[in-house]
């Protein structure tokens, strides 16, 4: 099936896993970040792999970054 969806840098999306393994799991969360390079790199996540993060960022919230001033007043 073909889509002619585009994605933003950072946005996520869940994806059905086509032709999976029996074992594995029936869809990711996908998104494109910037690589090291400045171009776009895939990344497909578990959902247990996003909960582990957020629960990893608000244990060591003083790690994390600020947010952008814009996005605070949302």
């Amino acid at each position: 099936m073909k889509t002619d969806k585009r994605i933003k840098l950072g946005r996520l999306f869940v994806v059905v896993n086509k032709n999976r393994h029996i074992m594995a799991n029936k869809e990711y969360i996908h998104t494109y970040l910037q690589g090291g390079s400045g171009s776009p790199v895939p990344y497909m996540f578990t959902e247990s792999q996003l909960k582990d993060a957020r629960e990893r960022a608000a244990k060591n919230f003083e790690d994390c970054l600020p947010l952008a001033r814009w996005w605070r007043i949302w």
